[in-house]
This record gives C-alpha cells, sequence and structure tokens, in this order.
C-alpha cells in the first residue's frame, strides 16, 4: 500500500479542482444547492482495500451533488469540517484521506451505493467490508472526474463535460495504477468502457444472461453481463466487467439478481484464475561421453540431463532484482550435439561441463527433440507427456494440453528419493495447437533455433530432407504416459488415424513476470567459475504438492492463484538456500557453422562434403556481382555446407542495420539452400527491430500493399497473425537439381533462380515498401 502515492494524487486532485474551479465551470461546482463541496478521490476504507485477497473498484460517471447536502455540507465527511483549505499541509491531506476512508460508516449515500453493493455481497465484498462478514472491501471510483457538479453529468454542457473528462480520466488512471486492482465493476454507458485508457488483451464475452425481468415478465432483449481484459502499465491484467445500468447501478436487476450477477462475476473470476501446479518428473541421469570423446553426438536414446556452459543473465534474489550478464553453468536438456568442455571431479553431481550446439541433420528420424526447451528469448514446452496411452493401447490427451495462463510447472528428476529442480516454468497465455498438418504454418513464428532442435525432431516427415523418415514415434519415453491416468485427464481416446495435437506453451519471462503476478520462468545456476566443480540439482521439498520418490510421470495439483504464487515462492527461496541464482535468459547455442567462425568449433564437426563443396564454390562465381553483399562491416553472413546468406549493396543506409545479430545483418536477407534435388532461394524478413512501428506492422503493411500492386510476396495467415514471430518467409523459389558435384549447373540454377524473382527490381520494390513504411 502506498499512502504517499495517494497522499501525492490528492494534492494533485485539489490542484485540478481549484484551477477548474476558477474557469466557466465555478457555477456548477458551487450552487445554490451545493454551496460547500469538495474533489473525492475515491470512496472508501483504502487499508482494507489493500489488504483485500481481492481487490474490486466499481466505477461510475462523478460524485453526486447530493454527498453535500445544503444543510450540512460535511456530513459524509466530518473529518473536513472546520477545517482550511487555505493551508493545504501534511495534516490537510491526512484529514482528507481520512474522511475518505471512512465514507461508508458516516451516513453515505445508501439509496445509490445499495445497488453496487447487492452485487458486491455476491463476490464475497462490500464498501464496508472491514465492519461486515464479508473478506473484501471494495472502493467506489469515478471515470469522468471526481469532481461533484450541480446539475447532474447530463445537465452540463459538452464543453463542460469536455473539461471535466480531460482532467478527470487522467486522475482515474493514475489513481487506478496505484490501487492495482484485481476487478474493476462498471454498470454505467456502455461507451465509458472505452473510455477507461488501458490496452485490451482480449474481446468482450458474455458470461451471463438473464432473459426475464422482476416480475418473471420476459424482456425484449436479455440482461447480459459482460467481462473483458485490460492491461495496467506494469502488464498486470485486470478483469473489467459490465452490466447495463439504469438511472442508478444494475437498476434493471431486482436485489436477487444483482447478487446473482455477483455470484457469476465470482465464479468468472475464479475459474479465470484457477491454476494448476505440476511436478514433472523427467529422467535424472547425466548424459556421458563414450571413450573419451569431446563431441557428444545428437542423442538417439533416452532423455537425460546435462550440466551446461552458456552465456544468459541471471539474479540473485526476489528483494535484488537487477539482471546479470555472465557465462552461466546448469542443468537442463539439450539433446542435440555438445561439445565437452570439462572433466569434472563430480562430487558436487555433475561428471562433465558441456558447451551446446547443434548442426541440422538431413534426417530427424530417430533424434530426441529438447523439451523443455529455456534458450533464447522465451522458455517453451510442447509434447512431453501431453497424452498417455490407455490399457487398451489407443492414446488420450493428459490434462498437460489444458493448462491455464499463470500455471507452475517444476521441470525435475528423482536423486536417492529427492526431487531434484532442473527448470521452473510459468505458463504464459496463448498456447499454440500443432499438429503434422499445421506446423509448417506454425514454425513461421518460432526461432529457428528451436524449431531446429524440438519441433523437427518431433515431426521428422515434415523438416527432413532424406525420403526415409517415419512419423513420430509415440512410444517415445517423453511423449507418452503408461502409467495410470492422472486425476483431471480426460477420457477422449484418440480413433485409428488421428493425429496427435501438441500444445506449445511459452513461458512467462522475468520482463514480463508483472502480467502473472510477479512469478516468472527461470532455472537454477551459478556464474562460470573456471574450476573443476559444478553444483548438485537443487532439492525442493513442498508437503502435499511434492513427492519425492516420484519417478516418472507427473504430479498435477489445481490451486488458486494466491496458492501458486506462495507455492512459487517457496521454489525460489529453496534455490536460493542452497547458493544459487536464478537463471532467466540464455542465449541460442550456436550452429556448428557459427562456432567454426568463431574458431570454437571442434574438428570433429563435419562441415562439407563434395557437394557441399560445390554449393559453396558455385556461390562464390554469384558473389562476384557488385550488387550482393556477403558481409556488412566486419560482420559475415551466415555460410554453410546447406545456407548461403546475401543481401543486395543497395540495401545498404537503406534498410535498417539490426543490434540483434541473426544469420544477416539485415531486417531482409536472401539465402540460397540446398534440399534434397531442390536448390531454394529464399527473401526473408528476420528480427527487425523497430523504433515506432512493430515488426508486425511492418509484415502486415508489406502483405496489404503488394496485393494491391506486384503480388510479389507469399506470406503466410500464420505468419500474418504470430504477434511473437521473428522470422516470415516473403519470396521463395526452387529449382531441380541434377548433380550437386557440377558447379557448373549449380552456379547456372542460382542465377536462374536469381531472374525468376528479378532480383534488381525486386530489391528496389521492397526497399520503396519500406521507405514508405518508416514514413
Amino acid at each position: 500500500m502506498s499512502i504517499s502515492a495517494l497522499t501525492k494524487l490528492s494534492k494533485k486532485c485539489w490542484e485540478e479542482y481549484e484551477f477548474v474551479s476558477s474557469t466557466e465551470l465555478k457555477n456548477a461546482l458551487k450552487t445554490i444547492h451545493m454551496p460547500e463541496a469538495m474533489p473525492i478521490l475515491f470512496f472508501g476504507d483504502y487499508e482494507k482495500y489493500f489488504s483485500s485477497k481481492i481487490k474490486i473498484i466499481t466505477v461510475a460517471i462523478n460524485p453526486s451533488r447530493n454527498e453535500f447536502p445544503k444543510a450540512d455540507p460535511f456530513n459524509r465527511f466530518p473529518a473536513m469540517k472546520a477545517i482550511s483549505t487555505a493551508n493545504k499541509n501534511d495534516y490537510f491531506y491526512e484529514r482528507y484521506l481520512d474522511s475518505l476512508k471512512n465514507y461508508y460508516y458516516h451516513a453515505p449515500y445508501k439509496d445509490w451505493f445499495n445497488q453496487y453493493n447487492h452485487v458486491l455481497s455476491g463476490v464475497n465484498s462490500g464498501y464496508s467490508a472491514g465492519r461486515d462478514t464479508v473478506e473484501n472491501t471494495a472502493l467506489h471510483t469515478d471515470l469522468y472526474s471526481p469532481f461533484p457538479t450541480d446539475p447532474v453529468w447530463n445537465g452540463l454542457s459538452k464543453e463542460q463535460q469536455h473539461l471535466l473528462i480531460e482532467k478527470g480520466i487522467q486522475l482515474w488512471r493514475e489513481l487506478v495504477e496505484i490501487l492495482q486492482p484485481d476487478i474493476i465493476l462498471m454498470s454505467t454507458a456502455h461507451n465509458m468502457t472505452e473510455k477507461l485508457g488501458f490496452d485490451f488483451v482480449s474481446e468482450w464475452e458474455v458470461i451471463h444472461s438473464i432473459p426475464e425481468k422482476a416480475d418473471g415478465e420476459l424482456r425484449a432483449q436479455p440482461y447480459l453481463l459482460k467481462r473483458r481484459n485490460l492491461k495496467l502499465s506494469n502488464e498486470k491484467e485486470v478483469q473489467l466487467f459490465f452490466g447495463p445500468a439504469g438511472v442508478t447501478p444494475f437498476q434493471l436487476l431486482s436485489n436477487k439478481k444483482k447478487r446473482e450477477v455477483g455470484e457469476v462475476i465470482m465464479s468468472s473470476y475464479r475459474g479465470n484464475s484457477q491454476s494448476t501446479f505440476v511436478q514433472f518428473m523427467h529422467p535424472g541421469g547425466e548424459h556421458k561421453p563414450q571413450n573419451g570423446e569431446d563431441i557428444f553426438a545428437w542423442n538417439k536414446n533416452d532423455h537425460k540431463r546435462k550440466f551446461l556452459k552458456n552465456p544468459g543473465k541471471y539474479i540473485t534474489g526476489l528483494d535484488n532484482s537487477e539482471v546479470k550478464n555472465a557465462e552461466l553453468m546448469f542443468w537442463g536438456e539439450w539433446e542435440a550435439q555438445s561439445k565437452v568442455l570439462q572433466k569434472l571431479d563430480g562430487v558436487n553431481g555433475p561428471n562433465y561441463l558441456h558447451e551446446p550446439f547443434y548442426e541440422k541433420p538431413t534426417n530427424y528420424t530417430g533424434k530426441q527433440n529438447t523439451d523443455p526447451f529455456i534458450f533464447g528469448d522465451n522458455f517453451y514446452y510442447t509434447c512431453c507427456r501431453q497424452y498417455r496411452r490407455s490399457s487398451n493401447g489407443k492414446l488420450s490427451p493428459t490434462l498437460l494440453t489444458r493448462l491455464q495462463f499463470g500455471s507452475l510447472i517444476l521441470f525435475g528428476s528423482c536423486v536417492q528419493n529427492e526431487f531434484v529442480l532442473d527448470t521452473v516454468f510459468v505458463v504464459d497465455r496463448n498456447p499454440i495447437q500443432h499438429n503434422a498438418d499445421t506446423i509448417d504454418e506454425v514454425v513461421e513464428g518460432l526461432p529457428e533455433t528451436y524449431v531446429d532442435v524440438t519441433i523437427a525432431p518431433l515431426y521428422p516427415e515434415n523438416f527432413s530432407e532424406s525420403d526415409k523418415t517415419k512419423p513420430v514415434d509415440t512410444s517415445k519415453s517423453c511423449l507418452v504416459n503408461f502409467e495410470t491416468q492422472e486425476a483431471g485427464d480426460e477420457n477422449e481416446e484418440l480413433e485409428e488415424g488421428d493425429q496427435l495435437t501438441f500444445h506449445l506453451y511459452k513461458g512467462v519471462t522475468y520482463e514480463n513476470r508483472h502480467s502473472a503476478n510477479g512469478m516468472f520462468s527461470f532455472f537454477p545456476c551459478q556464474p562460470y567459475a573456471d574450476q573443476n566443480v559444478g553444483f548438485r540439482r537443487p532439492v525442493i521439498k513442498i508437503d502435499d504438492f511434492l513427492t519425492g520418490n516420484l519417478m516418472m510421470g507427473y504430479k498435477a495439483s489445481n490451486v488458486d492463484q494466491e496458492t501458486v504464487k506462495r507455492l512459487w515462492e517457496s521454489v525460489v527461496e529453496q534455490v536460493i538456500k542452497q547458493e544459487l541464482v536464478l537463471g532467466v535468459q540464455t542465449d541460442f547455442p550456436k550452429l556448428a557453422g557459427e562456432m567454426a567462425e568463431n574458431s570454437k568449433a571442434p574438428e570433429e564437426i563435419p562441415m562439407t562434403n563434395s557437394s557441399s563443396n560445390a554449393f559453396i564454390s558455385s556461390y562464390e562465381t554469384i558473389n562476384e556481382r557488385e550488387d550482393i553483399l556477403d558481409s556488412y562491416e566486419s560482420y559475415l553472413f551466415y555460410k554453410g555446407p546447406k545456407e548461403y546468406w546475401f543481401a543486395p549493396a543497395s540495401f545498404k543506409n537503406t534498410i535498417p542495420v539490426l543490434t540483434n545479430r541473426w544469420k544477416s545483418r539485415y531486417a531482409f536477407s536472401y539465402f540460397f539452400y540446398k534440399m534434397d534435388d531442390r536448390l531454394g532461394l529464399k527473401l526473408e524478413l528476420g528480427p527487425y527491430n523497430p523504433t515506432i512501428k512493430s515488426r508486425r506492422d511492418l509484415l502486415n503493411f508489406l502483405h496489404e500493399k503488394d496485393r494491391e500492386r506486384d503480388k510479389r510476396f507469399t506470406i503466410t495467415r500464420g505468419a500474418l497473425a504470430n504477434e511473437d514471430g521473428k522470422y516470415s518467409r516473403l519470396v521463395k523459389e526452387e529449382i531441380e537439381v541434377n548433380d550437386w558435384d557440377d558447379m557448373n549447373e549449380i552456379s547456372h540454377k542460382m542465377n536462374v533462380l536469381l531472374d525468376r524473382i528479378d532480383f534488381s527490381r525486386l530489391n528496389q520494390y521492397l526497399t520503396k515498401l519500406y521507405k514508405e513504411f518508416v514514413q
């Protein structure tokens, strides 16, 4: 609770009141019916409000002149009687806030406020809850103005209303930022809901319909209670509930129906706030290299963990929010290749320290995927144990396909009959469903590394260059739970031929923690020290929620938001007590080619063969063209045995240079690629870093303008819809290659592809569109 913030806003409110009192509005602020008055920033016991489990504010237009009866103007605000407004010192504002706090304890305007109170009673709330049996104290606020007027709002001129709204809405928004409500309840004109000034994160949803009047007669139109979510500036999401008003809030309903509306609101709020706490078991053994090898190959056997070294960011605790950069050591899942950096002493757990990297295979069949995935800007979880096999051999989805926002997954293992932790995953909003038919569009908006090491092994038939592929093997230990059905699992079973549809969840990041009640995804870690030691995975114990000797499967508990936050904080506390820090980000592992460019790749990593040499050599002849760049200043575009990246020279000083490199230095880039018997050429929009408009704005702009003009681009619907996308194809052309060892054929067909896309004209077209976009 911030008394100082309320005091500061009270001063601003009084300043605005005195200013408005000197304008043409003065005759509406002091009248024969209201000779004395004051601004009312809010109504209610703010101390009880801040200590409530559910924080609720109600909203109306502006205070009534009836708050200041002519015979005794400050009867409802006795703390303000006989106090001078000339000297507004600390004592003045202390009395002012005290008068607002005690409003409902001193002859409140019941005829009006009781209409809201009937609804609030159904939410176990009320305006004076501290003296009643309900547990949540609500506050009342006024959106358009905290200043009482005579006449009432509709009797004011448009000019007077505009002047009040200009000041009032800004004061209201600042007040709401201080109050941080969980629920905003409005029964006003519907258009007022569009004036709140916060970003909406969902559309209106009808959650209750009342078809009859109080006398039982059917209404011409049913009375609809609606819900919509909005977001405060700190990313906290608030549920907004709206019901039509009469002269007073919810006047169109009987008192019984008002309480029913409150109960529906409580049910809706509770339903939206339910989360799932999951103890997720995966194999805890450590990957160990064979015969002293320096390179650990892509895993084709059972899942295990690795002790990894990779650059990243961490914090030392919740009280110290400074994010630090370092080389980090941590336990995690990485099933692609890794370089063995050190043999450790094994005393503190790990025997080896690995540096993760990967090389794209031509065939993904049999290769294990990495799930959960904690690298890059976001954590992801997409398939493990989302299906189980029943006794009749059929598959059915588990509750892991229905996780709600704010759910908490602890990924860990059983070691010596104790649960040890490697990843904490807080479920973000808007999971993506995918199967073999839809995955090609889904990956348009996903990081390339994630697609390469997690999605592609799950769909080898979609991503392998070789024809010798098989569909995903659902008997893999990671995909199917063969144990007893978990409580809450549905009995729906897939029929023969049905596809597995997985749910791709994104983890809440440290930067977006305010959207999830302060929770965020992390991994226990330590900054790297060049010593022959590691650390044990932290042991986590929580009675009733974690089972120490659980070996496989998962244990799930349905909990409310308060409980899941308490459990998350317990995990954080236990991790820190074991002298570890919270890793909030770690970089994408490098491709083998990138490691080679940095002189870090071991010689054992195969980089080329005869056909890839011909592919690269063929491109070198193309690169002699003056209109093509394969480097920008000191940055070299990516070169590999299957891809060769470049950009037109005309992009220089026109297309923005990226601060975060990908395979190019530009937001737009071309690349040749080889796949089976085909040579391809693509133009991609990469991770554009805007200063004003978003990447999605740019992509939609290109799509709309191109449809009106040349129709050169092939932008998918999935790419346009994905707000988090970083890679989107604009142009794609392919041609068959007969002999990958024939440099003359390859270089000829590279030129054919450049001619097909009309390389020079396409560059002019793209740069022209981009200039229009940034103007």
